[in-house]
């Protein structure tokens, strides 16, 4: 199972547990507040009572008896005629109506966009085995906003891998782990944010990772690029990685630092870098 397995599944139930337990809650205060009222003739037993014993005495008519007790009966809210539990309570409803909601919201959390990605839920592919060390690499963003003010601040790129008029928002990339044995490494990238991303392994420049300088387009030098991840649903270069795919590349390292990064226009900038030491 992948790193993101236990994510997920946390995710899909989390929600209902939580609406569950709210309902639950709900249901209980509703009983111990009907509990607490008793029933309608308990609460007026007092006026039913004399009621009656006035009727057994003779005191008035039988027109009149019913009439009266019709009017005590019409004046609760909860209109008694034999059990208590006939009519169910405002709260009882609204804790039904609260459950149906957690499912609701539930079901609409397994698809909708998380706040550092587009699915909760994993990649929409898998990649097959794959040889040497596995480094797992999830590339996230806060999503993209047109024009205005952004997000987190976010950097304006004219004509950027988005189109015109984009502010790219936070992004980031991680990796699984950040030391490898020298030899084949396999890295498994997951593209778990809303626009298109990919992965290119380059040797750390002098400065460390994100030191690096970003051209008038956005991009930064690709010299000595040791290999990318950047097919949607495939190995090696590509298009970019759509968004909730995966992609996979395996590269023959040798000891020494590297950068992971993602070089579409703006990206690195916005944070998407990661060191990787080979020993």
């Amino acid at each position: 199972m992948m790193w993101w397995g236990h994510q997920s599944s946390v995710a899909v139930w989390l929600w209902p547990v939580i609406g569950l337990l709210v309902a639950i809650a709900a249901a209980v205060v509703a009983l111990i507040l009907i509990r607490a009222r008793g029933d309608p003739h308990e609460a007026a037993g007092s006026a039913v009572e004399i009621l009656r014993q006035r009727f057994a005495r003779g005191e008035i008519d039988e027109a009149e008896y019913r009439e009266r007790l019709a009017t005590l009966e019409a004046g609760s809210p909860w209109r008694p005629r034999g059990r208590r539990w006939r009519s169910a309570p405002p709260l009882v409803a609204a804790a039904i109506v609260l459950l149906l909601f957690s499912v609701v919201a539930a079901a609409a959390m397994a698809s909708r966009p998380s706040p550092f990605g587009r699915s909760v839920t994993g990649p929409s592919c898998n990649a097959p085995v794959l040889p040497g060390q596995t480094v797992d690499v999830t590339l996230s963003d806060m999503g993209a906003m047109m024009g205005g003010g952004g997000m987190m601040g976010g950097r304006y790129y004219p004509g950027g891998s988005m189109g015109p008029g984009y502010r790219l928002g936070m992004m980031s990339l991680t990796a699984s782990a950040s030391t490898v044995p020298a030899g084949a490494v396999s890295f498994r990238v997951w593209n778990a944010g809303s626009i298109v991303h990919e992965m290119v392994v380059l040797r750390l420049a002098a400065g460390g990772a994100g030191t690096r300088p970003v051209g008038q387009d956005g991009r930064v030098s690709e010299d000595g690029s040791l290999g990318e991840a950047s097919a949607s649903c495939a190995g090696g270069a590509g298009d970019g990685i759509a968004p909730g795919a995966l992609s996979w590349v395996t590269i023959d390292l040798a000891p020494g630092r590297y950068e992971l990064i993602c070089n579409l226009p703006g990206h690195y900038a916005m944070g998407m870098f990661t060191e990787l030491e080979v020993q």
